[in-house]
């Protein structure tokens, strides 16, 4: 349910992760997300807030050849 709102994707062979527009439920001002894993070994940790109808993502930590993408 939490990959649906967030309209999550991955693009592990170019080490990409996608928020496509995301949302959080009404009930969830934020949620972190620990070990997000990419591929392979590879994983990032990211916090993500509500604000009203907007959502923004803080990447905590992510390796260099990682990507985090978000289309608004």
């Amino acid at each position: 349910m939490l990959q649906a709102s967030l309209r999550l994707g991955f693009e592990s062979d170019k080490g990409r992760i996608i928020f496509r527009q995301p949302v959080l439920p009404e009930f969830l001002q934020q949620i972190s997300l620990k070990n997000l894993t990419v591929t392979g070994k590879k994983s990032v940790d990211l916090l993500i807030r509500r604000y009203g109808e907007d959502v923004t993502i803080e990447v905590q930590r992510k390796p260099e050849d990682v990507s985090v993408l978000i289309i608004k």
